[in-house]
């Protein structure tokens, strides 16, 4: 038979009913709750010092009278007017005393005796509540409550799951029943019963029995029941009801039924979803991957403390699904610590270090755990960016996220290794050198994208070259993906000949609401490209199968534009097999100190973890010549890219117009500098005889026009692009003399821009 606790002090109440220690309302639970109201009012001395500032607004309260079941308080202080306050009797005398020179002695005597009465009334009325709180006192005791209520059990459970002595197993019954029973609560907070640590563990040990000494060893920081997380004190707080306080995870749960400690455990803590991808997503990360595996599994074979891993990197690039993929493959149950709570309310910093704390102690006796905290910013402070400056003037709360000496023993004495998740990794650096690994995750590669977009939008395009035009798109964040599939199957059900332009509306809106203002940077291809096409000072065929051999080198590719500078290095990666990645300016440019080198530095890094060629165009913007610069800046931008571009163990290709306003020194950390010119006369005819006849012109009418064109100056192959995407757009065969004329257009713009400015 299941005995009650020694330091609930209170007598057994024995139940025949089946249906007993089922209960989860308030009404079973009322005898302890009312013996605690009734020993608190006494420790207190509530009868002297009322705390809601009368017997009346104290005693007869709605849920004091409810929880303790004595309504002959109600009746008895039914009558306000007979009941004096103590600092209303002091008041009346002290008037009686100013006013006893100008009334006459009589009145003065009547006034007195008359306030006597008051007092004696009182008095007299203090006694008899306090008589009858003392008798209520001894029945709730000889009532008992029974031992088998799922409140104590569920206490005896999260006892042995970390290990609590006695004394601890009370203090946690107590914060148990301030948390979960609202009118209960209530009544405290209507008291304002304002306490100091020493005050409050004063009044536990009244309550329970308990030793003070014990009890104030168990509320300290480092004590077993704070560390757990199990309850949180907060120590510059006064008011009873929000110094103590039940975690979160266990409110929802500590007045329910429950069938074991296991049960229990998979009701407090909270399994992750199984993850949507597997590693297979993420065979870019294979080495990361690799390494991570032995390490945990060498972690679980010697029972590790302190396992750690961050991933850090932009929202929406697949880091949670990571995690889960990685906790199936090396065979761990993943555990979530969670940010909101069963209604949906968010969860404080605070809260969410002290489940992380219950569950390392709930789970450090199991083997094959782990746990997963998303969202680290909640709690672990960043950097201060602007120097003495910033920290004098920082959010002073953000000292408060948790303590930096407790987050650091959680960080290296954790005995369940720990996956954290961060979409922004400006962190105190004294954090960040606590955890073991650290890997971010980026844009996947386009080889990986390309994968994601067919599974999530394959069988919406109308053909590959609709799926390789979005998985070009590499600011695009697998998140997108999910969202835009989401909306073209939905509507779909509707309007399916209409899904695949729903994918890209919709992914049209996310790019503009994420600020993603880029279009495509693969260019449609409206000219057949060929070498033969390109006017060059270098033996590009020779260059290619150079790189072939040994892909690694520098370019500088510069002309005037639609010369074939950036068709090249999209050649080139072709010819490799390798993706291309291109950057523009726009790209890289942050507003904030700093901001422009982190870009520089990562388009690097993405360029090796994709193996792609990098092409890096409008390269003048970080070239420029350093001795006309400006800002000091702008030097640590030039010199960002040209110290990258030293340790680059790839193709790097930079485009420039403005070649003359280049650093000489810059220009002697590429390998190869190719100058790109307009094309030769013959070049020009070749490429005006193949355009003309792809848009089914006839040759002997391009044949006719061979003079003319040869004497087109300044003409290049993007004017070329530009008129046959031009004349692709009226769906009809144009004429060798429309096509000539189009083109005389575009290089008389050129001319235009080559005269003179001014007056003359």
């Amino acid at each position: 038979m299941r005995q009650m606790p020694s330091f609930l002090r209170i007598g057994q109440k024995l139940h025949t009913d089946p249906s007993a220690g089922k209960h989860s309302g308030l009404e079973v639970y009322k005898p302890l709750l009312g013996l605690w109201l009734i020993d608190i009012s006494l420790s207190l001395n509530w009868t002297e010092k009322p705390p809601c500032g009368s017997l009346t607004r104290t005693f007869s309260h709605p849920e004091f009278v409810e929880i303790t079941g004595m309504k002959e308080l109600k009746t008895l202080l039914t009558d306000d007017s007979d009941e004096e306050d103590e600092d209303d009797f002091l008041l009346e005398l002290g008037a009686d005393l100013l006013e006893v020179e100008t009334e006459s002695v009589v009145s003065a005597v009547h006034r007195n005796r008359k306030t006597r009465t008051k007092r004696e009334q009182t008095r007299m009325r203090r006694q008899q509540v306090m008589k009858l709180l003392k008798k209520r006192r001894q029945e709730l005791i000889d009532q008992g409550v029974d031992p088998v209520l799922p409140l104590f059990q569920n206490v005896e459970r999260l006892g042995r799951m970390v290990h609590l002595n006695e004394t601890e197993h009370a203090i946690l019954t107590f914060a148990a029943c301030l948390s979960c029973f609202t009118p209960f609560n209530e009544f405290i907070s209507n008291c304002s019963i304002s306490l100091r640590d020493d005050a409050m563990a004063s009044l536990l040990s009244t309550l329970t029995g308990q030793p003070g000494k014990s009890i104030r060893k168990a509320l300290r920081r480092d004590s077993v029941l704070i560390t757990s997380g199990l309850i949180s004190i907060d120590h510059d707080e006064i008011d009873l009801e929000g110094k103590i306080t039940l975690v979160n995870d266990l409110q929802a749960v500590m007045l329910d039924v429950l069938a074991s400690d296991d049960e229990l455990s998979r009701r407090v803590l909270r399994p992750s979803k199984p993850a949507t991808l597997t590693l297979a997503d993420y065979n870019h990360l294979a080495p990361d991957i690799e390494l991570l595996t032995a390490y945990f599994a060498g972690g679980q074979q010697i029972q590790a403390k302190g396992i750690n891993i961050l991933l850090y990197g932009p929202p929406g690039t697949g880091k949670t699904e990571f995690a889960k993929a990685l906790a199936t493959h090396c065979g761990l149950n993943l555990f979530d610590i969670g940010f909101a709570d069963e209604d949906g309310d968010p969860l404080s910093g605070e809260q969410r270090l002290h489940s992380l704390t219950f569950c390392q102690r709930a789970l450090k006796d199991k083997t094959q755990v782990a746990l997963l905290f998303d969202e680290v910013e909640d709690v672990l402070p960043g950097q201060h960016e602007d120097g003495l400056f910033g920290m004098l003037f920082a959010n002073k709360s953000e000292g408060n996220k948790g303590g930096k000496a407790w987050i650091n023993r959680a960080l290296e004495e954790n005995p369940v290794p720990t996956i954290w998740i961060t979409n922004d990794a400006n962190i105190d650096s004294a954090y960040l050198r606590r955890f073991d690994y650290s890997l971010a995750l980026r844009i996947p590669p386009q080889l990986v994208r390309t994968r994601m977009v067919t599974n999530h939008l394959g069988q919406h395009a109308p053909d590959a070259a609709a799926v390789s035009a979005i998985a070009e798109l590499d600011d695009l964040l697998p998140a997108q993906l999910e969202r835009a599939a989401r909306v073209a199957q939905l509507s779909s059900l509707v309007a399916p000949e209409q899904a695949w332009r729903h994918v890209q509306m919709a992914l049209q809106r996310s790019r503009s609401l994420l600020g993603q203002t880029r279009k495509n940077l693969t260019a449609t291809a409206r000219t057949q490209y060929s070498l033969a096409y390109l006017n060059t000072d270098a033996d590009i065929a020779a260059i290619l199968n150079g790189l072939r051999i040994r892909p690694q080198a520098s370019f500088c590719l510069y002309g005037p534009s639609g010369t074939g500078k950036t068709q090249l290095a999209r050649h080139v990666a072709g010819e490799l097999g390798k993706p291309v990645l291109i950057k523009r300016a726009s790209d890289l440019l942050n507003k904030y100190v700093g901001g422009t080198e982190q870009r520089i530095a990562a388009m690097f890094q993405q360029a090796l973890d994709e193996d792609a060629v990098l092409l890096l165009d409008e390269a003048d913007s970080f070239l420029s010549d350093r001795r006309g610069a400006q800002q000091h800046w702008e030097a640590t931008q030039t010199n960002e890219l040209l110290t990258q571009l030293e340790c680059f163990d790839g193709i790097f290709f930079a485009t420039t117009n403005l070649m003359d306003k280049l650093e000489p020194a810059s220009l002697r950390r590429f390998s190869h500098k190719v100058k790109f010119d307009y094309l030769k006369p013959q070049q020009g005819y070749d490429l005006f005889v193949q355009e003309f006849c792809r848009l089914g012109g006839a040759l002997e009418e391009a044949q006719n026009l061979q003079d003319q064109v040869h004497r087109l100056a300044d003409l290049a192959p993007g004017d070329f692009a530009v008129v046959v995407k031009n004349l692709s757009g009226l769906g009809e065969r144009p004429s060798a003399p429309e096509f000539l004329k189009r083109l005389e257009a575009e290089t008389s713009i050129k001319a235009q821009g080559k005269g003179k400015v001014g007056f003359f």
